[in-house]
């Protein structure tokens, strides 16, 4: 499913200095760089304030790098090298572009003082990651952790990080992982009671049985992705709003299974919800969808394309409760000219993006047409 340094402990306790071996190794990996010999020599004369302003500058970069790039600029920089030393330049890890992923979580390296503080880390389209690497992980107090694609992992290997680093976890991204059941659905529920953003997309072994656990267990979740999750039912879904009153965005998409039910629920319960995708959600009707404007005043992006029972009275409903900035309802013919003036009335400064591709009946639906009324319109086509 296509898509919505090396260095270990001296016998004394010190940590020793990064060398490059020739090849093969994570430092060669990481750009052949070594983390404490910088190429390139300070100024003579700096300013005085050059280190503080060395110094901010990398706060703001270092977290936008992969470890590969990190390890690069800690070759090349003083600062930069001066900062490598400290676990907090590494606090942040995306390992996606390093060949040697699965040695380096099982590595010594990854266990000294340099990477005791990684509160983030990120291994994507990754297939050589296994249990093994993440049972091996150090137990980092990570808030933030994505395996995102990464197919050889299994339940097992998901437990393994959660029991070591779920406690802390705020965001968890499990995306597209055909191996994982509701047994790593259940491993959420037991481990992680600070998590606030969950996604499960593609998962589509994960259970009912798995989210009920989740919110059984779990009342604080802010962001939920359940696309493509042909197991789980109106009523885990339910249990899940009804527990989680702090949903501000759920993503549906490509869950043909649902009914009004869950909706129903999101309406009543949320709130604070502002993001809501439906996409091909085509038992869905207008008994729902009207509730939305009552319940979610703070709703400002609802995508419903291919949603084809939902006609004007949903439409209007939205429109009149909340101030929308994205709508899709893109191939239904039931929308008209009567949702065309209720967006007009009440969302036409604030629309910024609309699709109605394929509704037949909305009139004056050209990109011109449209930004004659709504003149802050950015986007004609949505992607979910």
């Amino acid at each position: 499913m296509p898509r919505e340094a090396t260095d270990a402990p001296h016998a004394d306790g010190g940590e020793a200095a990064a060398h490059i071996p020739a090849t093969g190794t994570i430092a060669a990996q990481m750009g052949r760089a070594s983390l404490d010999e910088p190429r390139c020599a300070p100024p003579e004369d700096p300013p005085a304030d050059e280190p503080k302003l060395l110094c901010a500058l990398l706060a703001g970069v270092h977290r936008h790098l992969s470890a590969r790039d990190l390890a690069a600029l800690a070759a090349t920089c003083t600062a930069a090298a001066a900062a490598a030393a400290g676990p907090e330049f590494w606090s942040t890890l995306d390992l996606t572009p390093l060949g040697s992923v699965p040695a380096f979580l099982g590595s010594s390296l990854a266990h000294t003082r340099r990477f005791a503080a990684v509160t983030s880390l990120t291994v994507q389209f990754c297939p050589e990651l296994l249990d093994e690497h993440l049972e091996a992980m150090p137990p980092w107090p990570l808030r933030s952790l994505s395996l995102d694609a990464c197919h050889s992992l299994t339940d097992a290997g998901v437990k393994a990080a959660l029991r070591k680093c779920g406690r802390t976890l705020c965001s968890l991204s499990l995306y597209w992982n055909n191996n994982l059941t509701k047994a790593s659905a259940l491993a959420v529920a037991l481990h992680c009671p600070e998590l606030r953003t969950l996604s499960f997309s593609g998962c589509g072994l994960v259970s009912s049985e798995g989210i009920l656990a989740i919110a059984s267990r779990r009342a604080r979740l802010q962001s939920i992705n359940l696309t493509r999750l042909p197991k789980v039912d109106d009523l885990a879904l339910s249990a899940l709003a009804q527990a989680n009153v702090e949903l501000h965005e759920v993503r549906l998409y490509a869950a043909s299974q649902y009914t009004d039910t869950p909706i129903i629920a999101l309406a009543k319960h949320c709130p604070q919800l502002q993001v809501l995708d439906c996409t091909g959600l085509c038992h869905l009707t207008d008994a729902s969808i009207s509730l939305l404007g009552e319940g979610c005043p703070q709703l400002r992006r609802l995508t419903l394309s291919w949603c084809k029972q939902i006609s004007d009275k949903a439409v209007c409903a939205v429109a009149k409760g909340c101030k929308l900035e994205l709508l899709s309802v893109h191939g239904n013919l039931n929308v008209t000219g009567a949702s065309r003036a209720a967006l007009v009335s009440n969302c036409a400064f604030t629309l910024q993006s609309l699709d109605v591709r394929g509704c037949t009946n909305f009139p004056l639906s050209t990109p011109k047409e449209l930004l004659a009324d709504f003149p802050h319109l950015r986007t004609f086509i949505i992607h979910t």
